[in-house]
C-alpha cells in the first residue's frame, strides 16, 4: 500500500477540510468528475473508494447470482 501525507486545513469558520489533487489520483481510479464516497471506519481513520467503480461491481455480482446454468 503506498500512502500519501496530507494536512487537514480549516476555513474562516474553522471547519476542517482535506485537499486532494493531483495525477495520481487518475492513476489509481480517480477521474474528473468520479463520485466518491468517504467511509468512517474508526476514529482517525478514513476510506475513500470511487462509487462508480463499487457500484459496477455489486451490480456485476448481482447479474451474476441470476444467472441459472441449465445443461
Amino acid at each position: 500500500m503506498k500512502a500519501r501525507l496530507f494536512n487537514v486545513r480549516s476555513n474562516k469558520k474553522d471547519v476542517p477540510f482535506i485537499y486532494l489533487k493531483g495525477k495520481w489520483l487518475d492513476r489509481i481510479g480517480f477521474c474528473r468528475n468520479s463520485r466518491i464516497i468517504v467511509c468512517y471506519e474508526e476514529y482517525g481513520k478514513l476510506t475513500i473508494l470511487n462509487a462508480d467503480t463499487v457500484t459496477h461491481k455489486a451490480l456485476e455480482e448481482e447479474h451474476q447470482r441470476q444467472i441459472h446454468i441449465i445443461g
